[in-house]
């Protein structure tokens, strides 16, 4: 259940502000000059990159508890964008530690489908984004290459990776370093 302003945890504090701190608490233990490195015996590998939420833009990774039972909700890019400030804060303030955004083009999951994205989140973003971390899965095995007919299906294909690039030079963020870090699944369309 993501970490959205104004929801609470089991112990009614907030839970951005948890998850804020526990990823500055990771940031401090695996980061460069970390507590774990401190005492792991073997070659130090320090985590330099954090992401923040993964897919926050699919339903099952937007879902929220109610009444004991996990229902999906519609994904919230300016939410995700506040969870992205409150953490990426906590995790910049260790050295040599960015924070990554997990987002896409246009969103998965929302009440206008294909309704984009990226440039709410970009809209709503106060600390900078280091990484963008990008899935371009495909429909029916089609080859990276396949550029669709329709602009509003780019997003479930590799195009939208040269478009998420457009859309971060054109707000301010060309320095964002584009990364792909899922890929290899594949989703068959029915028949007819």
């Amino acid at each position: 259940c993501p970490p959205y302003p104004g929801v609470l945890t089991g112990g009614g504090n907030s839970a951005l502000t948890a998850y804020a701190t526990y990823c500055g608490a990771v940031a401090a233990r695996y980061g460069p000059g970390g507590t774990f490195w401190s005492t792991y015996v073997g070659t130090a590998r320090p985590v330099h990159n954090f992401e923040v939420w993964n897919e926050e833009y699919v339903y099952n990774a937007s879902q929220k508890w109610i009444s004991g039972t996990l229902t999906p909700q519609y994904s919230n890019p300016a939410a995700y964008a506040a969870i992205y400030n409150a953490a990426a804060a906590q995790i910049r303030s260790h050295t040599g530690c960015k924070a990554a955004a997990g987002v896409c083009l246009q969103t998965w999951n929302s009440a206008t489908p294909g309704a984009e994205y990226l440039s709410t989140f970009l809209a709503n973003v106060t600390q900078p984004v280091h990484l963008v971390s990008v899935h371009p899965y495909v429909l029916n095995n089609l080859a990276a290459s396949y550029v669709p007919s329709v602009s509003t299906d780019r997003w479930k294909y590799f195009t939208q990776v040269a478009d998420i690039r457009t859309m971060l030079d054109a707000n301010s963020h060309a320095s964002t370093d584009l990364w792909i870090t899922e890929i290899g699944w594949f989703v068959e369309s029915s028949p007819g």
